[in-house]
């Protein structure tokens, strides 16, 4: 009855490891900034895709991987088509004002500011990809360019 009794206690644990992994992280703040800012120019940067029958998106061949770009609002259709993300960036114009309400819900790490840009390194719950900067994990970087908003996860890539 102990064996069986550790087998229920086992099946148990790995289940609560399953909802952890599966549920704790997944994309559902990424789905959720897409939706928001849903306008917004979004590529999403990954080893792999599968060709969809319409214009759904573009793949640029980046070395090994591929940038796909594509609208915000489509974010839920690209994913399905995607495998092996490492992180995505949104860029849409607007000014500090328009993100404000985002800045409210993130812990921010760190703050840069030159004459024309403002970028915050922050950690939000919900993001799967992270980094670590100055010691501390990392997983948003927001960069505010005269009039242009530049979103991404864990850090932009590219320019902004």
């Amino acid at each position: 009855m102990t064996k069986l009794n550790d087998v229920k206690k086992l099946i148990a644990f790995l289940i609560i490891i399953y909802i952890f992994i599966f549920v704790s992280f997944n994309n559902d703040k990424f789905i959720d900034l897409c939706s928001y800012y849903n306008n917004a120019s979004l590529s999403v940067f990954c080893e792999n895709y599968i060709e969809p029958n319409d214009d759904l998106f573009i793949a640029i061949k980046n070395g090994d991987s591929y940038i796909i770009q594509t609208k915000a609002n489509k974010a839920t259709e690209v994913l399905k088509y995607l495998t092996n993300c490492s992180g995505f960036m949104l860029t849409f114009n607007g000014t500090k004002e328009n993100i404000k309400n985002l800045l409210s819900e993130i812990k921010i790490i760190k703050t840069e500011k030159s004459a024309d840009i403002e970028i915050f390194y922050a950690y939000t719950c919900g993001l799967l990809y992270s980094t670590v900067i100055d010691g501390k994990k990392v997983n948003l970087q927001v960069a505010i360019n005269k009039n242009v908003i530049t979103i991404g996860s864990p850090l932009i890539l590219g320019s902004y």
